[in-house]
């Protein structure tokens, strides 16, 4: 008997060692519980997760040895030696430190680490002691048995503590303690709830939104983009960087993660929308359910797009969350939102003065401050012809400035004495002001009263400084003296510092005549006439000592005795260089001998730019394509820029390339620096005679003129035919002119098709046929020139359209 006992005995002891280990519930009453899990994350990230274990004993606990599963990798989050719970006192563990961008707690967690994941689907946490033994356990592998995804709230142990896998153990938190100032996040980080046990209050019902299990991946943008952390559960891939695209993606090791894409594109400035696609993201097995956007501005989207605008500027916590049925992928980074730009400053022509009796031409501004002349950088002024000036450090350093005022003086004289236009363009070419001013008389400006935004009149100059109209009756002034002045009507409304442009030429004149009689050598006084309301007043410089017979005054510049050597340069610096300098430069001579008058010719730089020159009659001109060495005085004038060869200045051969570049021009909007240069135009015959031609390039018309020693035959060509034609381009008149050099410059491109002649119907020529072709011709001729000045006026109507936009 005794021995089938111990035979048995002997048995069991061998299944025994053979069955399974299983896990012990402890059957007394837990001292060491999980007390509070907020899977749900928060406001400014969904991986803002973290779990509260209690000691709701009396005594320290040691957490080493023990493990806590469900909430991360396989083999679960264990503790070491350090992990010690106070009696009475909650343990924090938290995916983010407090001073994390993304973590909504405002208190320091005993524990920090990013293997923290817990899931929204199947939730199941399980607190197993060293021993092996199952000490506590939350939830039943299914959704959470509490707390809400929206608004954000924490799953909350009830007291007395009883079985974590039954719904009535837990409740959602309705208190809200230890957050950041306003973030809506129900929870009680770092707080033993149940350490003081008191009856549960009543909680109404929170509905809730079941998420996913997550898997948190941190992407990285390129250099230029604050450094963040990359968890190295899930890899990332490598970004792209596309100026203002920023591009990643984030593949997960495994299949059970989707694979989250991420493109953001956009100017990254405060106020402007920012593009957000998430479209290419991906899941093995295809299941992407969701994706939701949170900007670190307190504000979410969801869908596979989104757009957002950042109100100010500052560095925003962004995340991306792309979750499948079962687990989360997170993209998460830093947004820099730069500030948004300050608008264009105010700023306006106020003073135009184009006939100066000495000194430069000279424009002023209104509007201007120490505070803002610096944002002028870029903008830039034009007149009919093109740019006159552009604002750069250098030019903007040595603008004079007298609050409001700004004064800029021109390097040549490129404002036309009989009617011009001055535009004040920004650098997108949007218009800021303008201005279309009428032949202007020696000595006078044409200005604004009042300062900035008034009617634009002749007055005199007032120069940084308000401009003033100086009233007087006629009948005050000496006799016998007829002043006839043309004003414009304007309407006030239509001239604003921002945007609108005065078109004088197209308002209907108002002739003031006004008869005074003095002696023949008095002085021009200043007067000015009241007119009918809506007109302008008329304003007359004073000028000393100016004759009625003529008011032209003669300036003598006395020839100083001292030798001056002359400044060396080139065609390319001569914008850069005062008029008057005495000068010494090399070029191609790019005119044949008697293409234009006598003695004078083109000196071109390598890259096509050309430079006028008046030689004396002391020399012959240089052969054409010839490299020659000069000096001279460069002198300016209404026409632009020239070199005048003095008797005893001389030009001599240089040796050097001669290879001379077309210059591209763009007709409809030429530069000082295109006077005289070489150029190529193609365009349609509007007329033509023997020695010149209109032609239409569909940006302007162009006179070419066929000097005998071309050897062309012009009255071959016919209405339509299609040119190509290279010579040198003058913009000295009121009319665009091209001079070829030689017959290999000018090409027809096709003839215009004729229309066959019926001899029968023909009827005959009558015999004022020769004066009614010369009348066609002129009245072509004229109504071509209309056409130009018609064009430009359109171009001009079209800046006014685009700056009222």
């Amino acid at each position: 008997m005794l021995h089938r006992i111990l035979g048995g005995f002997i048995v069991a002891t061998m299944f025994w060692q053979l069955w399974p280990p299983y896990i012990i519930q402890a059957q007394t009453a837990p001292t060491l519980v999980i007390g509070e899990i907020a899977w749900a994350g928060s406001p400014l990230s969904n991986a803002d997760e973290w779990i509260e274990l209690w000691n709701i004993s009396n005594d320290p606990l040691s957490l080493a040895g023990y493990q806590l599963d469900g909430a991360g990798p396989d083999e679960g989050i264990l503790f070491d030696e350090t992990a010690v719970i106070e009696p009475k006192r909650a343990f924090l563990i938290a995916n983010y430190a407090e001073d994390h961008a993304n973590a909504a707690h405002s208190v320091t967690p005993n524990m920090v680490t990013t293997a923290l994941s817990l899931s929204n689907a199947a939730l199941h946490i399980s607190l197993v002691a060293p021993d092996g033994s199952l000490v506590d356990e939350a939830g039943d592998g299914n959704t959470p048995l509490a707390g809400s995804s929206s608004p954000k709230a924490s799953m909350l142990r009830l007291m007395p503590i009883a079985d974590g896998a039954l719904a009535e153990s837990w409740t959602s938190t309705t208190d809200t303690q230890n957050f950041y100032t306003d973030i809506e996040v129900f929870g009680t980080p770092n707080i033993c709830d149940g350490c003081g046990y008191t009856p549960p209050k009543e909680v109404l019902p929170i509905e809730t939104t079941p998420d996913v299990s997550t898997s948190t991946v941190s992407v990285p943008l390129p250099a230029s983009d604050p450094e963040v952390t990359v968890n190295e559960e899930v890899p990332t891939s490598t970004i792209t960087n596309e100026t203002v695209i920023a591009q990643a993606s984030v593949s997960s090791p495994t299949p059970q993660f989707p694979d989250a894409v991420l493109k953001i594109t956009g100017s990254f400035i405060a106020g402007e929308e920012i593009s957000f696609d998430a479209s290419s993201s991906s899941d093995p097995n295809g299941d992407i359910v969701y994706f939701t956007w949170n900007f670190g501005d307190g504000t979410s989207a969801t869908g596979s797009h989104a757009t957002h605008a950042y109100v100010s500027d500052g560095n925003y916590p962004f995340e991306l969350i792309v979750s499948d049925t079962t687990f989360r992928t997170f993209a998460t980074t830093t947004l820099a939102i730069n500030p948004a730009p300050l608008p264009p400053p105010n700023i306006s022509l106020n003073e135009i003065h184009p006939a100066p009796i000495e000194g430069p031409e000279w424009v002023e501004l209104y509007g201007v401050t120490k505070d803002n002349i610096t944002r002028l950088m870029d903008w830039r002024l034009e007149d009919g012809n093109g740019t006159i000036f552009r604002f750069t450090s250098s030019t903007i350093q040595d603008m004079a400035l007298h609050e409001p005022f700004a004064m800029i003086e021109l390097s040549s004289s490129r404002l036309n004495n009989g009617g011009d236009s001055v535009l004040l363009l920004r650098p997108d070419d949007s218009l800021a002001d303008g201005v279309i001013y009428d032949k202007t008389v020696k000595g006078m400006s044409w200005s604004r009263f009042p300062d900035g935004q008034g009617e634009w009149r002749d007055a005199s100059p007032s120069k940084l400084d308000t401009n003033t109209v100086i009233e007087k009756h006629p009948a005050a002034l000496p006799a016998d003296i007829q002043i006839t002045k043309t004003a414009n009507t304007v309407d006030p409304s239509s001239v604003r510092g921002d945007a609108a442009i005065l078109n004088t030429s197209s308002k209907t004149p108002a002739m003031i005549t006004t008869t005074l009689t003095t002696p023949s050598d008095a002085p021009i006084s200043e007067a000015s006439t009241n007119v009918s309301p809506g007109s302008v007043a008329i304003q007359k410089m004073s000028v000393a000592k100016a004759s009625v017979k003529s008011t032209t005054v003669k300036h003598t510049t006395k020839s100083s005795s001292k030798t001056t050597l002359p400044l060396q340069t080139s065609i390319e610096q001569i914008m850069t260089i005062p008029p008057n300098t005495l000068i010494e430069l090399s070029g191609v001579v790019g005119s044949t001998p008697g293409l234009l008058a006598k003695h004078q010719f083109v000196l071109l730089a390598p890259n096509g730019r050309g430079l006028y020159v008046r030689a004396s009659n002391k020399q012959p001109s240089p052969p054409f394509g010839t490299k020659v060495h000069i000096t001279g005085t460069l002198m300016n004038n209404d026409n632009g820029f020239y070199i005048r060869m003095g008797t005893h200045d001389r030009w001599s051969e240089a040796p050097g390339n001669t290879t001379v570049k077309v210059r591209q021009t763009d007709l409809t909007n030429l530069d000082i620096e295109d006077d005289w240069s070489v150029v190529q135009i193609t365009g349609h015959v509007i007329e033509s005679s023997k020695t010149k031609a209109l032609i239409d390039t569909g940006g302007g018309l162009v006179e070419v003129n066929f000097s005998k020693l071309t050897n062309y035959r012009a009255e071959r060509l016919n209405v339509q035919d299609e040119m190509r034609i290279t010579g040198l381009l003058d913009m000295s008149g009121s009319d665009l002119k091209l001079y070829p050099r030689d017959a290999s410059e000018i090409e027809i491109l096709s003839h215009a098709t004729l229309a066959p002649a019926e001899e029968e119907t023909t009827p005959g020529f009558p015999g004022w046929l020769p004066f009614g072709a010369a009348g066609l011709t002129i009245a072509v001729t004229e109504g071509a020139k209309r056409l130009r000045k018609w064009q430009y006026e359109m171009k001009v109507q079209k800046l006014i359209a685009k700056a009222k936009e």
